[in-house]
């Protein structure tokens, strides 16, 4: 005898409560239909986000780069997550009491469980360094490049570190899935205690990565409604951060609960989310060069009129030669936010009938401006005299 309960002659995992009537065919369920709309809805805006940026970069842009190859694999690797949650519901092996889950069922819960949480590691995983990735491209050098290179050690050590413990959390490896082993046999570690650990790494690793570029943010040069559009941007993507404080608080009631099927599935639906706002808050960096190309006044903004209007001011006479050294980084821009440049001194000499402008960088070396968009460090001296 392996010494489960029966009900009508099959193994169940637990023993029903007193006075409670089991219903193998039709257990009572727990967030089931929750997990449905939060997959369909959720999914159906991650495949838009997805699709409106392959087509930037694909259709509009030169080509995908390796940060939107970084976010396929987190969506094949979100897709993945959810499919096997998604079966689990429907399967009726998560999301039901212990005492009307049949121990066949109960295994295939085991190695889906085994399964499911590695591959949601990789989905957040491949979408911070998309993310980071464009980092990289903001600055040639500096802090920036520095702590942006640190963030993608701390995103891959902390990926290896949990897939490893997941794939490996008993030993042997089956033990995981196979209850037939017998408890003297082997060694498990708390998968509990796992999933805790799982969420504070990624609230940390998100609140890295949303924090980062504010420093760049605050010294962008663009008009209010722009900036405006940044800070939201980054706002929205904190929502990843509250999913995964809303995920780690549900998951206490998993550490001292025999009934784990019934009890887990609270976790699994924020997951649901997570999975798929990961994917919508890596693919909205093309957005404003999107609506610019399927519907350009929709996003109209007053940097455009400014430009094509051109200065106004008179030229200053000699006496108010001035000479200032600025730090600008260029505005939101094609096909990702902000690209690299090299440090450059720009001179501008003006006269009534006559001007000439040059540009240099810091070697001397003459530059036409056009070789990299990106963050430009430039110092700027305009000399305007007369004929006497």
């Amino acid at each position: 005898m392996s010494g489960f309960p029966t009900v009508n002659g099959i193994e169940v995992l637990l023993q029903a409560p007193d006075g409670y009537v089991v219903d193998l065919a039709n257990p009572q369920r727990n967030g089931e239909h929750g997990a449905y709309w939060a997959y369909g809805i959720g999914t159906f805006l991650a495949v838009l986000f997805l699709a409106q940026r392959l087509f930037v970069r694909v259709v509009v842009g030169s080509g995908l780069q390796i940060d939107d190859v970084f976010v396929i694999l987190s969506m094949i690797c979100s897709q993945a997550t959810q499919i096997i949650l998604i079966y689990e519901f429907a399967a009726a092996i998560e999301g039901v009491h212990g005492w009307e889950l049949s121990i066949t069922k109960y295994k295939r819960f085991l190695l889906l469980s085994w399964i499911g949480p590695w591959v949601y590691v990789l989905c957040g995983s491949f979408a911070k360094l998309s993310l980071l990735v464009v980092y990289l491209r903001l600055s040639p050098g500096g802090w920036f490049k520095t702590w942006s290179w640190v963030a993608v050690g701390m995103v891959v050590l902390h990926t290896i570190v949990l897939v490893f413990l997941m794939v490996f959390s008993c030993t042997p490896v089956s033990k995981s899935w196979d209850i037939t082993i017998p408890a003297t046999e082997g060694s498990c570690i708390n998968v509990v205690a796992l999933y805790f650990a799982t969420a504070i790494a990624n609230i940390i690793t998100d609140v890295m990565v949303m924090v980062l570029p504010i420093p760049l943010i605050m010294c962008l040069h663009m008009p209010k409604w722009q900036k405006i559009g940044v800070i939201a941007l980054f706002g929205f993507a904190s929502a990843t951060v509250v999913t995964s404080i809303v995920r780690c608080a549900a998951l206490p009631a998993l550490l001292n609960n025999n009934d784990q099927t019934w009890a887990i599935s609270q976790a699994s639906l924020w997951a649901i989310i997570e999975a798929n706002l990961v994917i919508i808050c890596a693919s909205m960096t093309t957005l404003k060069k999107f609506f610019n190309c399927v519907a350009p006044g929709l996003l109209l903004g007053s940097s455009g009129a400014k430009s094509s209007q051109g200065p106004t001011h008179n030229p200053p006479t000699i006496s108010k030669l001035t000479s200032r050294r600025t730090d600008r980084y260029a505005k939101f821009g094609d096909d990702t936010e902000l690209y690299p440049i090299g440090n450059q001194t720009e001179v501008n000499a003006g006269q009534s009938d006559r001007s000439e402008t040059g540009s240099w960088d810091m070697n001397g070396r003459m530059e036409d401006g056009s070789s990299e968009k990106g963050i430009v460090q430039k110092t700027v001296v305009r000399v305007s005299y007369g004929k006497t």
